[in-house]
């Protein structure tokens, strides 16, 4: 996609900015972009979805926005005294955090994590090749930059993975009223590893499957959670609810993204009288649930509402 402009009979093109167009007026560089900002803004593919075909969303760099957004609400300080990620699949968020800006972060979710894409990108310079831009051959401006703590590309001994927990984010794991002995932490070790991702979501395997003896114990979990200096959830499906009432009750900061409702999940759920199938009224009852909570939406395709607790908000 190109702009065309005249002048003294003279045609002029630029492109139009991917970015801008993809999340629909946003872009890091600003004005300082070599890449046009037209607005209004063209449509992109995303609007118009072949017929009886759902939208195709882009997952890429929702964990770079969201990174940097995190660094830049809570600050370093926050996220250095630990960071917890409920549901975060692969751990890109939490890989990008320990290794770009050396901030500790755990990952709980069932699903083991699978970092090697990350490392090989990491060791590549993938994360460092775009740090900032000349202006006009002269300025240099660090729109990246700020961001990246590990300033080189690092070798592969000096690349480290996010702790990770495989557990469901549930609330007997959180709640002093559980009885924590080891034999009902074995039962949610258990749990979780007989669960498989499929193209249907989580299913059961219902397999006998051996606990790994390293694996941490009752009181190293309850020091990981209340330790840590914020929880957070990118797109952490039905541990959404978890997170926040987690939060609340722990008096913890928190940002989660919320993406489906898992109304079948959640048939108790209501919003104003009605079940809660919508992602508006999703996020409208996560707001209600104390009047301190805020909300921003971040420049990335698809659900994109951010939910947050700074701390200390009284």
């Amino acid at each position: 996609m190109k702009l065309d402009f005249r002048k003294n009979s003279i045609t002029m093109s630029i492109s139009v900015c991917k970015h801008w167009v993809r999340t629909q007026g946003h872009c890091s560089f600003g004005d300082n972009c070599k890449f046009g900002h037209p607005v209004p803004i063209p449509s992109t593919p995303i609007d118009q979805p072949r017929p009886g075909k759902r939208p195709k969303i882009r997952n890429r760099a929702k964990a770079g926005i969201f990174r940097r957004w995190l660094i830049d609400t809570f600050g370093k300080a926050i996220l250095q005294s630990g960071l917890i990620e409920v549901a975060g699949g692969k751990g890109e968020l939490s890989f990008e955090l320990v290794n770009l800006n050396g901030i500790p972060c755990t990952v709980i979710d069932p699903r083991p994590l699978d970092c090697s894409r990350f490392v090989n990108r990491l060791l590549a310079g993938y994360y460092h090749k775009n740090q900032g831009i000349y202006h006009h051959s002269t300025t240099y401006l660090p729109v990246f930059l700020s961001y990246i703590d590990n300033k080189d590309v690092p070798t592969e001994p000096n690349v480290h993975l996010p702790n990770s927990l495989r557990l469901f984010f549930e609330s007997p794991l959180w709640e002093n009223s559980w009885d924590s002995n080891e034999s009902n932490l074995s039962d949610m070790y258990t749990r979780s590893l007989n669960i498989e991702w499929t193209d249907k979501g989580l299913v059961d395997t219902y397999e006998t499957i051996g606990i790994p003896k390293e694996w941490p114990n009752w009181n190293t979990i309850q020091q990981i959670l209340d330790n840590c200096g914020i929880i957070v959830g990118l797109h952490p499906d039905q541990a959404v609810e978890a997170i926040v009432d987690f939060a609340l009750a722990r008096d913890k900061p928190f940002a989660v993204i919320p993406c489906c409702t898992y109304h079948k999940q959640f048939p108790g759920r209501n919003w104003k009288g009605k079940p809660l199938k919508k992602y508006n009224d999703l996020c409208d009852y996560l707001l209600a649930k104390d009047y301190r909570i805020q909300q921003e939406v971040l420049p990335f395709e698809g659900k994109n509402r951010v939910l947050y607790l700074q701390p200390n908000m009284n």
